[in-house]
């Protein structure tokens, strides 16, 4: 969460609204009056500035509550930036099933993923679980795009739902079979498998 010097009791100065849209640190002018803070603006209001313009450009409004490590707007603002993980998945031979062969993360998020069925001779249902701090994230929302590195005409796509208002579209993180790799030429779900070879990048979306 992120707080900003509106409406806190703080002194600042909102003279430069169109460039300081949350408002500036303000100088205590005299040593009885206090009526700025207690350090000089120069010192603590480029900090301030930084993160405030973060949370700009990421579409975050201050909520003013504290930062902490479990509600810290100022991350979120950073993960909306970068995705939180980057996997590979594709044809294990030894599991004889599609899998995952590793990635890389942000701190604090790992995933796990496996098919989960089959349909035919086209389709394969594998499932993308996404953990934060070591339990199935079930408060985040995500947005998870899927790069087919294989060539022909096999399409993988991952399933993101819509909330009760449909104004938020995000990942289906409890749903089964959220990731599905499609052959409309398959004639063989084996012959299938082995062509699954795709990147996963996963984005908060919240």
């Amino acid at each position: 969460m992120a707080k900003t010097y509106l409406g806190s009791g703080v002194a600042y100065d909102a003279t430069e609204s169109a460039t300081y849209p949350k408002g500036r640190m303000k100088n205590d002018t005299t040593e009885t009056a206090k009526d700025g803070t207690p350090l000089f603006k120069d010192t603590l209001d480029d900090s301030y500035q930084a993160r405030m313009e973060l949370l700009r450009r990421a579409g975050i409004t201050p909520n003013e509550a504290l930062e902490s490590k479990a509600e810290s707007q100022v991350a979120d603002a950073v993960q909306f930036m970068q995705p939180v993980a980057i996997l590979r998945a594709g044809y294990d031979t030894t599991a004889t099933a599609i899998a995952l062969f590793g990635g890389k993360y942000l701190a604090g998020y790992t995933a796990t993923f496996a098919e989960n069925a089959a349909s035919g001779n086209t389709t394969i249902f594998c499932k993308l679980t996404i953990n934060k701090d070591g339990a199935v994230s079930a408060t985040e929302k995500y947005f998870v795009q899927v790069t087919f590195a294989d060539t022909g005409s096999s399409i993988v796509s991952s399933l993101h739902g819509i909330d009760s208002t449909g104004d938020d579209f995000y990942f289906d993180n409890d749903l089964g079979g959220n990731i599905v790799f499609y052959d409309p030429a398959g004639t063989d779900i084996a012959v299938v498998r082995g062509h699954a070879q795709f990147i996963l990048t996963i984005y908060k979306a919240d």
